[in-house]
């Protein structure tokens, strides 16, 4: 299948695009992570595109190929949800599919539910959210089933706002480990997996925060719970 890449103007920047068969026909949008991650673990979906659609995935603005940083201004999600109306209008992509991942997720629901898009078809949400603060208040449930160790090192950094110290890095990769993102060994993982890449860390801190049970940025008062 045909892949084509390219770069579409956003604001003063460039927002890279990746597109896996043919752009007139249907899409399926594919919303990464983050904020601050990008599109690479979306290739494992290429052999989805067929002949009646095609599958469109894209580096967000602040990470990847569309990498920024220096602008903490720009990590709201309004940055965000236009920048995907823009690569619509710019991809002429009038019909369709989103699947947000995570933070894409929460993406697709503030775009669709604050934004009213014409042309959506379907909607699919994989690990997402719908309320930053249940969110929150979940994690920190699992926290409790950490070792002591781990639970004060979080509750310092926490307390303090330092996310620094030694303990605190043990800690959260403790967490993240165990809940989050698993360890795969290297030479065994599809190498969109392993390839190195730009993560948006200012992206992340500004739009989420210092780590993914703590919100403390532009999402932090994310809620489209019903």
């Amino acid at each position: 299948m045909k892949i084509t890449e390219g770069y579409m103007p956003y604001l003063n920047y460039q927002t890279y695009y990746r597109i896996v068969g043919d752009i007139t026909k249907p899409a399926l949008v594919l919303l990464h992570g983050g904020p601050g991650s990008t599109h690479n673990y979306f290739e494992l979906l290429d052999s989805l595109a067929s002949d009646d659609y095609c599958i469109v995935m894209y580096d967000q603005l602040g990470c990847g190929n569309s990498y920024v940083e220096g602008h903490p201004e720009l990590w709201t999600p309004e940055t965000w949800v236009n920048e995907l109306i823009a690569l619509r209008k710019h991809l002429n992509l009038t019909k369709v599919h989103l699947l947000g991942q995570s933070w894409g997720g929460m993406l697709a629901l503030d775009y669709i539910l604050h934004y009213s898009p014409t042309g959506i078809e379907s909607l699919i949400l994989s690990s997402t959210l719908s309320s930053a603060s249940l969110w929150a208040s979940e994690q920190h449930r699992m926290i409790r089933f950490m070792s002591e160790v781990d639970q004060r090192a979080i509750e310092i950094a926490e307390r303090t706002g330092n996310y620094e110290s030694e303990d605190y890095i043990i800690a959260n990769t403790h967490f993240m480990h165990a809940h989050c993102a698993g360890v795969y060994e290297i030479g065994k993982a599809p190498d969109c997996l392993t390839r190195p890449k730009k993560t948006g860390k200012e992206a992340y801190l500004y739009g989420w925060g210092p780590n993914e049970y703590t919100p403390t940025g532009s999402l932090a008062g994310f809620e489209v719970t019903d």
